[in-house]
C-alpha cells in the first residue's frame, strides 16, 4: 500500500513542474499497486491548485477524477487527536510541523504504511 502525498499528486499533473518527469516514472511503478490518500490530502491538493498556483479548472477536474477513480480515500478525522499530540511534541520556536503532516504521520503509523510517494 502506497500513501500518495499532496506534492506527488500535484507534481504528476503539472507538466511544467521540475519534478514532473520523475513523478511520471514513479507513477509507472505504482500504477497497479494499492494507493491511499486522506481527505486532508484532497483539501490540500485543491487549495494549492486553485489559490496558490491558480491552475485552470480543467486540470482540477482531471485530478478530481483521478481521486474518485484510483486511490482509497481515508477518513482521517479519526487521527486528529493523536496528530495534535504529535504536533505538540514538535511545538517550539525553532521548528514546527504542520498539522496536516502530523495527520499523515499518525495515519501512516496507525495503519502501518511505510511507503509514501512524495516530493520535498
Amino acid at each position: 500500500m502506497i500513501f500518495l502525498d499532496t506534492n506527488f499528486i500535484i507534481t504528476y499533473y503539472l507538466k511544467n513542474d521540475k519534478y514532473h518527469d520523475r513523478a511520471v516514472k514513479i507513477w509507472k511503478t505504482l500504477e497497479d499497486r494499492e494507493m491511499i490518500i486522506s481527505r486532508t490530502i484532497i483539501v490540500e491538493v485543491f487549495n494549492i491548485l486553485n489559490t496558490r498556483l491558480k491552475e485552470n479548472i480543467e486540470l482540477s477536474k482531471k485530478v478530481y477524477k483521478f481521486i474518485l477513480d484510483k486511490p482509497i480515500v481515508l477518513d482521517d478525522h479519526f487521527y486528529h487527536d493523536k496528530a495534535f499530540k504529535l504536533m505538540s511534541e514538535f511545538y517550539n520556536d525553532s521548528k514546527r510541523v504542520q498539522f496536516a503532516d502530523c495527520i499523515y504521520m499518525t495515519l501512516m503509523k496507525q495503519l502501518e504504511i511505510n511507503k509514501i510517494a512524495r516530493f520535498w
